[in-house]
């Protein structure tokens, strides 16, 4: 699987060399600066080199001469360029298919014009590169072939830094030695590879000169592959073998029988992936996630697939300095959560916000400052919940809209500020108690054009379209009505939802009256403006 997911991306980064122009099979080797200058007119519309390259020469200031190539097929060298300060003319280069060694390079001092580089094949080496601080120009590297990282003996480099987005598991072999200045490896890389191997870590600075002191070190970037909890002996080890995580860089799955307290998860601040709770059948609360604040990935308490959650959690209020969740919140199964008090400083999920067969959920309060959502909106099977207050500042959805068989619902109230884009499908059936649907964001959907609708098996007012948008566009006020203040006006179409139709008169007078915008549905004034 390792090497599908490999050869898939190869062949994405070289998708853009797939129209190059392919060079010199042999390979080539650039002695002089010259040679450099030269290689456009010698080699017209070169974008690929297939053979081995090798650059060494004295006189070697720079590579402008090699804009143009976006890819080396084969093997590396840059070698003894002396007067060589930087790797400015590779810009264009996306990968190298071989070996990439930079060896004794007595000027270059950082690794700027390597900027687009995302695939190293077999090695990538630093040796005797005596004058080198910076390698952050590699931070687009993303992928090797079970390749070599090894830095050797450079007199000035001190951290790692650009080498955090290599995939770790495409790596084979770490070894960084002989680098007098060199205190900081807890790259991110680093630390996912030495969590399932061995690496080679000596004759550097404290810090970096053993595997014990970087393993150390790798203690605030734990976990880049995540971490799945089977049982509270498990989390309560956590601490002691990770004193000082703070972020944990993958996912988190909290999944076991016996598992009754998360208070060792108390230095945890940030997640980088998903934050999974499932199958906890003791768990009664989430304290221990106080400190908890970004998730950047989705926020899953259950799982919607079976359904499952955890059956006796009743206390989500750990989780009130959460204040960012990447992408979606799922809320299923969990018979004994009233509310979602502790999620109030959620303001927006790009993703979807799921809340499913939740048996005694009465309230959706919790969510009171949630504002945008990017897909769907899925309410379905939560027995107790009456309806939408908590979710009134709810101004987005984008994808799907379902509010399916909730037994007590009997009004949409709460969701009247909802704009639900146009091309959405609309769910609202099977509430056998849902009888008030004429809000207004349902009443403007209504307006073609419009989604997929499907509304059916509700109480009478909300049990068919035609039922709703009689209940939205009915006539109203036979009696007329006056304006006297601006918020008179501002208030119309919460004290008078759906209404487009006035059967009496209009008379607007007041004198702190600046705009009619709130009368915007209004088609029909059957008396007197």
């Amino acid at each position: 699987m390792k090497k599908l997911m490999l050869v898939g991306f190869i062949l994405l980064s070289i998708l853009p060399c797939l129209f190059s122009q392919y060079c010199l099979p042999e390979g080539i080797t650039f002695s002089t600066q010259a040679q450099i200058d030269s290689f456009q007119v010698n080699y017209p519309g070169c974008t690929a080199i297939l053979g081995d390259v090798i650059i060494e020469g004295a006189d070697i200031t720079n590579l402008q001469g090699l804009e143009f190539v976006e890819s080396m097929q084969s093997n590396v060298w840059i070698q003894n360029c002396l007067s060589l300060k930087n790797f400015q003319g590779l810009n264009n280069l996306l990968m190298i298919s071989g070996q990439f060694e930079i060896l004794y390079n007595d000027s270059l001092t950082s690794l700027s014009g390597l900027d687009k580089i995302h695939f190293i094949g077999h090695s990538l080496i630093f040796v005797y590169d005596h004058a080198l601080t910076d390698i952050t120009s590699l931070s687009s590297l993303e992928m090797m072939d079970d390749g070599v990282i090894g830095i050797w003996y450079n007199d000035a480099i001190a951290n790692i830094s650009g080498l955090d987005n290599i995939d770790p598991n495409t790596i084979s072999l770490i070894d960084f030695h002989g680098n007098p200045s060199l205190s900081e490896c807890a790259a991110s890389t680093v630390c996912g590879y030495i969590q399932s191997y061995s690496a080679s870590f000596y004759n550097n600075a404290p810090g970096c000169n053993s595997i014990y002191e970087v393993e150390e070190a790798c203690e605030v970037y734990c976990h880049p592959g995540g971490i799945l909890f089977t049982s509270q002996a498990q989390l309560d080890t956590f601490q002691i073998n990770y004193p000082e995580c703070i972020t944990i860089q993958g996912s988190v799955e909290i999944n076991g029988a016996d598992i009754t307290s998360l208070a060792p998860l108390s230095n945890i601040q940030v997640i980088k992936g998903d934050l999974t709770l499932l199958h906890n059948y003791n768990l009664t609360s989430l304290s221990g996630l106080e400190n908890l604040t970004t998730i950047e990935g989705s926020l899953n308490l259950g799982l919607d697939e079976w359904p499952v959650g955890n059956p006796i959690l009743s206390d989500i209020t750990a989780l009130q300095n959460l204040s960012s969740v990447g992408y979606s919140l799922k809320v299923v199964n969990h018979p004994t959560l009233t509310d979602l008090s502790g999620l109030e400083n959620i303001t927006s999920l790009p993703g979807d916000l799921i809340i499913y067969y939740n048996q005694n959920l009465q309230s959706l309060n919790g969510l009171n400052n949630l504002s945008e959502l990017g897909n769907i909106f899925w309410v379905y099977l939560n027995a107790s919940l009456k309806n939408f207050e908590g979710l009134n500042n709810l101004s987005t959805v984008n994808d799907y809209f379902w509010v399916v068989a909730n037994d007590s619902l009997t009004s949409l109230s709460g969701l009247e500020n909802v704009s639900i884009d146009p091309t959405a499908q609309l769910h609202i059936h099977s509430n056998p108690q849902l009888s008030i649907c004429n809000i207004e964001s349902i009443c403007e959907y209504l307006i073609p054009p419009n989604g997929e609708i499907y509304i059916y098996d509700n109480a009478e007012g909300c049990n068919s379209q035609g039922q709703i948008e009689e209940a939205c566009f009915d006539s109203c006020l036979p009696e007329g009505i006056t304006f006297n203040t601006q918020a008179q006006i501002d208030n119309f179409k919460a004290n008078y939802p759906g209404c487009t139709e006035i059967e009496g008169g209009v008379l607007v007078e007041g004198t702190d009256i600046t705009n009619l915008d709130s009368l915007h549905n209004i088609t029909l004034i059957g008396g007197y403006l």
